[in-house]
């Protein structure tokens, strides 16, 4: 037995001397009784120096200790403790260690010694940090190569866009498209590519707003209702009446993830349709779980190909790659992006060609403390009990339809065909209002409009819902309106109380004017625009697009061009590029907030092609109002714009609504505004629900005197002096009426001038009062919003 232990010990020994590892054991009291080669060769110190030292003092000392607080990381497996940590050697450097500490018992079970194996690790944390330094580089590269990709990108697409909005032959048509639908594809891989990469490096901030969820889906199938509409597919969306209209959450990504799925689905089916729904799952008080569904007719996923659909860079099969395109991307952004929201994503498939696939997923969400609801309920009870036809052959869209106006309180009557409608309508069936789906086989939408404005006269009003691109004649004498599908609860809803109300010039005027370019939004909302970009090709695309909005802009080249524009003159309007040379927008910016009067700051709007950097918080933390990304959409720049006014505007329409010199009932010309309030109130001294009829009637005075503007443009092109006369006359009456006395004046030359039948210095006289028209406009708008709604 002696002989035994004896071997043993020489066998430990050994073990202990030659391990590539530094092995330490100390005592209870951590004084070091053994010190290995490896020890010595690890910490500097002589297993003489070792030998009875205290084990912290020697390796530790309080500055590592303190430094290693918040590096080690600590675990326990039963009595072995697991450490990576730092040590301090011999000449003071600190080396990155790997530590294994296990207790040494006696026969009787009693702890007299532990021992302690180090491992040095310091090349493999020099990688670790080498390796965070280059996905770091990778993350910045990334980033700068965004903007410099985006950059010619948003030259290509801009440019083309404008291009397909001039005359063109059949051939330099289809040219222009194919480079347009070249680069809107190329520009989707850069930013699945982009994306990626950004989830990929952890840079992806997910944010936590309050957002309209139906907004958020509409948004999503605006961006795929032109790709569906090339394929004749049928385009539809659902949401449960107990999903809440509001929750909190990041849009942005759900918006992203709905897009990928439903580009997905579009490019894998060939006819039928594509539809969104959402569901509640559940929830509480503060929170709901939806469930999202993205559905189609397409081809279908084989139940042992679904492992492989969410992987990077995969497809169900490669002949899918080569048919349909693709990076393979979109999915797996999904995947990451629902992972990172804390909910799961699935396919539910029959893999048959036809029945298509359902891509679900489920996300949580906040319940904000505010709810607004759909129109009020004062509104709502225009729509209570009126009769619907809806005709459309998509037995899905029939079924969307009827719901939506079901909840409204209107009572739907569902048929298949034109033929089957005209059959009901002559067995009886009354009608308020029809919703025709334009394209259907045998009677299209247009053919029973016109069957059914015979049977129940041309007063009827008609919905035609098209596919987005399918234009119809409006039949001569009928009140009808039109809606692009997928239909929006809030467009149709907003239509049907207008056609119901005999507002047709306002129903339509909404969606026809949003769909192509105002040309006139620069005379009825003036601005002065200053374009801050480096690029010459950008330059040309956004003011050609500020020309088609009836806009002129000055152009600075970077920030310093743009302080010395200001000391210029003042600005309405800054577009604001992000990056440019000299001094960026985000400097320009700050200037400009810290060297501006408060009456005389611009709206500044940043313009970035950076898909990784901060983001739009960035921007508006530093000062700016607003953000466009690039390539710049002239839809999206519309819309920034319409947000804006005159710099001062503000300040002058307060004083319009109580300076003394307006409460005085002073004249027009005494006070900067261009409505006078007191007489605005003197006609219009309404409160309470009446205020709605006020603002209704300003839009039809808008709509109203728009049209004149036009006619007497028109009227003096032509040289007809007395029609000119009797159409400014008609001008003038109606503005005094809202208090636009300015207005009415130059209308009074005018119509004096066409009595007169000398029209010289007409022109310029009317240009005058086309620019105060503008400022009447905006001004009465906000100063109703103001008066009225408080």
């Amino acid at each position: 037995m002696a002989e035994m232990t004896a071997s043993e010990n020489r066998y430990y020994e050994a073990v202990i001397q030659n391990s590539p590892a530094a092995i330490v054991v100390v005592d209870r009291d951590s004084s070091i009784r053994e010190w290995n080669p490896a020890a010595e060769r690890l910490f500097g110190y002589s297993r003489e120096e070792a030998i009875g030292k205290n084990i912290d003092g020697l390796v530790t000392n309080e500055a590592i200790f303190e430094e290693a607080a918040g590096y080690s990381e600590r675990t326990m497996q039963g009595d072995a403790v697991h450490v990576t940590t730092r040590r301090v050697r011999k000449d003071g450097s600190l080396v990155d260690v790997e530590v294994l500490g296990v207790p040494i018992y006696t026969d009787e079970a009693e702890i007299t010694d532990f021992m302690a194996i180090y491992h040095d690790i310091s090349e493999l944390q020099r990688a670790r940090q080498e390796a965070l330094a280059a996905s770091q580089a990778k993350s910045e590269f990334l980033a700068n190569m965004s903007h410099e990709i985006r950059t010619p990108m948003n030259g290509v697409i801009g440019m083309t866009s404008l291009l397909l909005d001039t005359p063109l032959t059949a051939e330099q048509r289809e040219y222009a498209e194919t480079i347009r639908k070249s680069g809107d594809a190329l520009l989707a891989i850069i930013n699945d590519i982009l994306d990626f990469s950004k989830i990929e490096a952890g840079k992806l901030e997910l944010e936590a707003h309050a957002f309209d969820l139906r907004e958020c889906i509409e948004s999503a199938l605006d961006l795929m209702a032109y790709q569906a509409a090339e394929k004749g597919l049928e385009l539809l969306y659902h949401i449960d009446e107990d999903a809440p209209r509001h929750v909190v959450g990041d849009v942005t990504r759900l918006r992203q993830i709905l897009s990928n799925l439903l580009s997905n689905a579009i490019k894998f089916t060939e006819k039928g349709e594509v539809e969104v729904s959402t569901r509640k799952e559940g929830g509480t008080a503060e929170e709901v779980t939806l469930r999202f569904a993205v559905r189609d007719t397409g081809i279908g996923v084989a139940a042992e190909q679904r492992e492989r659909l969410f992987q990077i860079f995969s497809q169900v099969d490669a002949s899918t790659t080569r048919r349909f395109g693709g990076t393979g991307l979109g999915l797996s952004i999904c995947k990451r992006l629902t992972e990172l929201m804390g909910g799961r994503i699935w396919v539910e498939s029959e893999g048959a060609a036809g029945k298509g696939s359902t891509f679900k997923f489920t996300l949580t969400f906040g319940i904000p403390r505010e709810v607004h609801e759909f129109g009020s309920p004062a509104q709502r009870l225009h729509l209570q009990g009126k009769r619907a036809l809806i005709v459309d052959d998509n037995a899905t869209n029939r079924l969307i339809l009827a719901r939506m106006t079901a909840a409204w309180g209107m009572t739907g009557i569902l048929c298949a065909s034109g033929r089957e409608a005209l059959e009901k309508i002559e067995a009886g069936a009354g009608m308020d209002v029809a919703l025709l789906d334009v394209q259907m086989p045998e009677m299209d939408g247009l053919m029973l409009a016109e069957a059914l404005r015979g049977r129940c006269g041309a007063d009827t009003p008609i919905v035609f819902l098209s596919s987005l691109g399918v234009r119809v004649e409006q039949p001569e004498g009928m009140q009808a309106a039109y809606l692009n599908k997928p239909i929006k609860p809030a467009n149709l809803y907003d239509t049907l109380m207008g056609v119901l109300a005999k507002q047709q010039a306002v129903a339509q005027a909404g969606p026809a004017e949003r769909e192509g370019l105002d040309s006139q939004m620069g005379s009825r909302q003036p601005l002065r625009i200053l374009l801050a970009e480096d690029h010459p090709v950008n330059q040309k695309v956004v003011r050609l697009m500020l020309e088609r909005l009836g806009y002129r802009a000055d152009v600075a080249g970077n920030g310093l061009e743009v302080l010395e524009a200001f000391q210029r003159q003042g600005y309405d309007v800054v577009l604001m590029d992000v990056q440019m040379p000299e001094m960026n927008g985000v400097e320009a910016t700050q200037r400009l907030r810290a060297t501006l009067g408060e009456e005389t700051q611009p709206r500044i709007i940043a313009l970035t092609a950076d898909a990784l950097g901060g983001g739009r918080d960035e921007y508006l933390a530093a000062g700016m109002d607003d953000y466009l990304s690039k390539p710049v959409n002239v839809l999206q720049l519309r819309e920034a714009l319409e947000k804006c006014m005159p710099v001062g505007f503000v300040e002058r329409a307060g004083e319009a609504a109580g300076s003394p010199a307006r409460a005085a009932g002073g004249p027009a010309e005494a006070a900067e505004g261009a409505i006078d309030v007191p007489t605005l109130k003197e006609f219009f001294p309404y409160e309470g629900e009446e205020v709605q009829m006020v603002i209704e009637l300003a839009e039809e005075f808008f709509v109203d005197s728009e049209e004149r503007m036009g006619q007497l443009e028109k009227r003096l092109r032509e040289g007809e002096a007395e029609a000119f006369g009797a159409m400014a006359h008609a001008l003038k009456g109606a503005s005094l009426t809202f208090g636009a006395k300015k207005f009415s004046g130059l209308c009074r030359e005018l119509e004096m001038m066409g009595k007169s039948g000398n029209l010289e210095g007409a022109e310029e006289k009317l240009a005058m009062a086309r620019e105060e028209f503008g400022r009447v406009r905006a001004e009465l708008a906000l100063i109703l919003k103001g008066m009225y709604r408080g």
